[in-house]
């Protein structure tokens, strides 16, 4: 599996807002929130700030026929609050249509906070967390 951090950017000139720039997530955020508490206070803001929180919406648990599967949310706590993330949305990457250069920075950050978690080798990503 190649897995890469990065910036996307797409232009589609049939939407109204035709410029969109992203945040490429490897393997989704799940590994990344269960980290939280190791990042530091510019990526926490960053992640409470950008990162769906838990409605209740079920699609974490569509396919549970059985009824007793648990919500995926990912229990943080910041700042003296607790907050519920969900681990599907933004899914595998952050989406934005248009970058100022407080935002630039913060996806630097988060950025180098994402690769902490993947070594290269032999043009692979390896989770270090779980040598997957």
């Amino acid at each position: 599996m190649n897995i890469k951090s990065g910036i996307s950017a797409r232009y589609d000139s049939c939407f109204e807002n035709p410029v969109v720039f992203g945040l490429c997530i490897p393997n989704g955020l799940k590994t990344y929130l269960k980290a939280f508490d190791s990042a530091n206070t510019n990526i926490k803001n960053f992640i409470i700030k950008h990162t769906k929180k838990c409605d209740g919406c079920r699609y974490c648990v569509q396919t549970d026929q059985t009824g007793t599967r648990s919500l995926a949310v990912i229990k943080v706590v910041h700042e003296g609050e607790e907050y519920d993330l969900c681990p599907y949305f933004p899914g595998y990457g952050y989406r934005w249509h248009s970058i100022n250069n407080e935002l630039a920075e913060q996806l630097i950050e988060m950025l180098g906070f994402m690769d902490k978690f993947y070594k290269h080798s032999n043009n692979r990503y390896k989770n270090v967390m779980t040598n997957d």
